[in-house]
């Protein structure tokens, strides 16, 4: 693993070294070898509970209230390198470890679907469209984008 000075300064546009190794807790990230960019990912740490919050992704329920399994999280994360190794950004996400739902007490799984679109679709799309001279092309990215659907039963009694 690499040992890099820490700065504030350090960031974007820094060459990442080969054998960086991402941390996996939030004291590696921001504390030891592992946090040379403590900062750095404090901040996109900070970015996205302020993102989850703002969307009323979770409601933080004392263990003692709930009526069902509650459902863990883990932290990701991980530094968006450019073509050349350099940094882009720092990204933190929290997840749902949804392998520790049950069907039936945390959610029902005859009610449960997800959209998603076959690469092969959208590559199809684009291959049609790209021959179409009026049509442009604009890149977008997306920091947080969630499923959203009204719970029409309550998830803690």
């Amino acid at each position: 693993q690499a040992i890099l000075k820490t700065s504030p300064d350090l960031g974007r546009g820094d060459p990442l070294p080969k054998n960086f190794v991402m941390p996996t807790t939030f004291a590696q990230a921001t504390n030891g070898p592992f946090g040379p960019f403590g900062p750095q990912f404090l901040d996109a740490h900070t970015k996205e509970l302020s993102g989850l919050e703002q969307a009323g992704v979770f409601v933080i329920v004392p263990e003692a209230e709930a009526t069902s399994p509650l459902v863990g999280n883990k932290t990701i994360y991980s530094i968006k390198t450019l073509a050349d190794r350099s940094i882009d950004k720092f990204k933190v996400r929290g997840v749902a470890q949804g392998f520790s739902q049950v069907d039936g007490l945390n959610f029902d799984s005859t009610n449960t679907y997800s959209p998603v679109v076959s690469i092969m679709v959208v590559r199809m799309l684009l291959t049609i469209f790209a021959g179409i001279a009026a049509v442009t092309f604009t890149h977008l990215d997306i920091a947080q984008a969630f499923l959203w659907a009204d719970l029409d039963f309550p998830v803690f009694n």
